[in-house]
C-alpha cells in the first residue's frame, strides 16, 4: 500500500516520501506505523530486490478493511492447490535443505516430489493419508496468508525435534510471551529494520527495543545475501522472516528478546 500513518505525529505519509525523511526520523517512526484505513500495525520497506520502490504493509489488516485485497493477492496464485489441511493422515515433514537456492520470490514449485509444485492451503478433499515433506520457503507463505494454517491442530515435525501440532509450534512476532522463553519454536513476521553488529554479524529487529531481535553471524549473513539475492540491509527490512531457534532473554539488564541463528536453513524470507 503507497500510505501509511505515523502514531507519533498523527501524519499521513505516503511511502516515496516517507522514505526520503532523515535516517534517525525514519528509523523511529517506522516503529509506529499502523494502516490508514483500518489503524492495525503497519510496516514499511524501503525497496526490494525484485525493484519495487518504497511501500507500506500491514498483515493481517483489520476485518473488513478496504487495504485487504491488495495486499493478500500479492503472494496467491503460485502453484497447485495442496489438499492437506483436513487431511488427518497427512504428516508434514521440514526438509531444511530442500531448494536451497530458491529466491525470495522466486517459482514455490517443486515443494515435495520430484516435479509436484507446491501451494496454499485450502482444507478441503480427500487425498490418501501421506507424510509430505515441505521446505520453510512453503511453510512461512502459509503462516502468512492461511489462517487455517496458521490454527492447524495437524502435526509438523522438525529433523531431531519431533513433532508438534502447527498451531502450538508456530509463534508470530507479535505473540511471543515470558511463556516461549527458553523454548524451541518457528518464529515469524515482519523484519521492521536490520543493523550492523560486530565482526560483520547482522540483527534482524522486528519491532521495538524489546521486541526479538535475530543475530546472524558473518558467514549467516553471506550465505542469506546468497541464497536470496540480498545487496543490503535495506533489502530484508520489510521482508517476511521464519527463524527456528531458541528464544533467549538478554541478561543484562534489559530483558531484550533474541534468537541467535544455529543453522542458515532454520531461517527463511518471504519479500511478498
Amino acid at each position: 500500500m503507497d500510505v501509511a500513518r505515523c502514531t507519533i505525529d498523527d501524519v499521513k505519509y505516503y511511502a516515496a516520501v516517507f522514505a526520503k525523511l532523515p535516517a534517525a526520523e525514519l528509523q523511529l517512526k517506522r516503529r509506529h506505523l499502523v494502516c490508514f484505513e483500518c489503524g492495525w500495525p503497519a510496516y514499511f520497506k524501503k525497496e526490494a530486490v525484485s525493484g519495487q520502490g518504497a511501500c507500506f504493509g500491514a498483515r493481517p489488516h483489520k476485518a473488513g478493511c478496504g487495504m485487504t485485497a491488495p495486499e493478500a493477492n500479492r503472494g496467491e496464485g503460485g502453484g497447485d492447490e495442496q489438499d492437506i489441511l483436513h487431511n488427518a493422515g497427512n504428516h508434514i515433514v521440514l526438509d531444511l535443505n530442500f531448494g536451497a537456492a530458491v529466491t525470495v520470490n522466486g517459482n514455490p514449485g517443486a515443494e515435495g516430489e520430484p516435479g509436484g509444485r507446491g501451494g496454499r492451503f485450502t482444507g478441503t478433499g480427500t487425498r490418501p493419508n501421506t507424510q509430505l515433506r515441505r521446505r520453510l520457503s512453503t511453510v512461512l507463505r502459509n503462516l502468512i496468508y492461511s489462517e487455517q494454517f496458521r490454527n492447524s491442530p495437524q502435526t509438523i515435525e522438525v529433523p531431531d525435534r519431533g513433532p508438534h501440532a502447527i498451531r502450538d509450534f508456530f509463534v508470530p512476532f507479535d505473540g511471543i510471551t515470558e511463556q516461549h522463553v527458553e523454548k524451541f519454536r518457528g518464529y515469524w513476521g515482519v523484519i521492521f529494520d536490520a543493523g550492523a553488529g560486530k565482526n560483520g554479524s547482522i540483527w534482524l529487529n522486528t519491532g521495538k527495543q524489546n521486541d526479538l531481535s535475530v543475530l546472524l553471524s558473518s558467514e549467516q549473513k553471506i550465505e542469506l545475501y546468497t541464497r536470496f539475492g540480498i545487496k543490503k540491509l535495506a533489502h530484508l527490512e520489510g521482508a517476511h522472516f521464519l527463524v527456528l531457534g531458541t528464544l533467549q532473554v538478554s541478561k543484562n539488564g534489559t530483558d531484550k528478546r533474541y534468537i541467535k541463528l544455529d543453522d542458515i536453513g532454520y531461517c527463511t524470507l518471504y519479500e511478498g
